[in-house]
């Protein structure tokens, strides 16, 4: 279990900054310069091991975050004040060969509510979101001339299919599976 409060000071803080679109603001956003920004919070980190290759931890970030800008709509964006994940992982070593490895976890990720520059230009709230993935990695453990091993991994990523954006105009992907070989020389 770990707990961290930090504090931050910032001066002259660039962010995105909403504009209307046309010549000169093609993106509904520009440049600008925040002022000052102070952001303090805390980071709580619980672990436990109940044995048997079971791991559990998760994080927990609270933030609180102020503003000294030239004008309101000069601030920073796409800070959530609530942010969490959590980690269910499995281990298991010499499943099929001695010096084999076995991983699998499932990872559960929430962001909370956060400003955000929408698509016409204008500062909305950005609705929280969950998300759950599923993770596996299998190490062979085997040497082979300059391959010092071989795993095998895999991740299928928005298990649940949920339909969320982490910025405005840009929707998650649907449910997706990416894998690949990892070669350690």
């Amino acid at each position: 279990f770990t707990s961290t409060y930090f504090s931050r000071r910032v001066h002259h803080l660039i962010v995105a900054v909403p504009c209307k679109v046309g010549p000169g603001c093609e993106f509904g956003a520009t440049s600008g310069n925040t002022g000052r920004v102070d952001t303090q919070g805390v980071e709580i980190v619980p672990a436990i091991y109940p044995g048997h290759g079971l791991r559990l931890s998760g994080s927990v970030t609270i933030l609180d975050e102020t503003h000294v800008s030239p004008t309101p709509n000069i601030r920073p964006v796409r800070v959530p004040k609530y942010s969490a994940s959590s980690t269910a992982e499995y281990n298991h070593r010499a499943l099929l060969r001695p010096r084999d490895d076995l991983t699998l976890a499932l990872i559960y990720v929430f962001v909370g509510d956060r400003d955000d520059i929408t698509t016409t230009g204008t500062i909305a709230n950005h609705d929280a979101y969950h998300r759950i993935d599923l993770a596996f990695s299998y190490s062979t453990g085997m040497n082979w001339r300059e391959v010092h091993d071989l795993a095998l991994v895999a991740k299928i990523q928005n298990l649940l299919d949920r339909h969320y954006s982490e910025a405005f105009g840009f929707p998650s992907p649907p449910v997706n599976f990416v894998a690949g070989v990892k070669l350690e020389f």
